[in-house]
């Protein structure tokens, strides 16, 4: 039966020309966004002097370990395109609530990232990574997703 009312339901969409909705579409949106952004930085990282080799060897500490840019980028372009659309296209009890944890994570290590020295002092990259902070820091609220 239940295959059946699904049936219907979805003949009746098609015939009115709609699509489903796909559900917590702000935190998807939230998330492409900050993807956009990630990429950004990498960009403006590449054109200030920081490519891949200059960002393996900056390292900071962060929770007591010392880690490099590339790997606090490498995360967070993990975060973004491949494990939080994964928790969302395979919802659980705790999906929504790991997104937010991590992200937590990742805005305190961007926040530490942009608080380097070495970012400071140069202006476009220390902009671009600003914003990104700033991004992260503007996921939608749990309620209004």
């Amino acid at each position: 039966m239940r295959y059946i009312r699904a049936f219907w339901i979805t003949l009746l969409m098609t015939l009115r020309g709609e699509k489903p909705q796909l559900r917590y579409a702000r935190l998807r949106e939230w998330i492409n966004q900050s993807s956009t952004q990630l990429e950004h930085v990498m960009m403006i990282a590449d054109q200030s002097g920081f490519g891949k080799r200059e960002r393996k060897q900056l390292s900071l500490k962060l929770d007591g370990r010392d880690t490099t840019m590339q790997t606090v980028i490498d995360a967070l372009k993990h975060h973004l395109g491949e494990e939080y659309p994964y928790l969302l296209n395979n919802i659980t009890e705790h999906s929504v609530t790991a997104i937010y944890a991590s992200n937590m994570n990742d805005q305190y290590f961007v926040m530490r990232l942009r608080d380097e020295s070495a970012i400071q002092q140069n202006a476009p990259l220390h902009e671009a990574i600003s914003k990104l902070s700033q991004q992260l820091n503007s996921i939608p609220p749990s309620t209004e997703i």
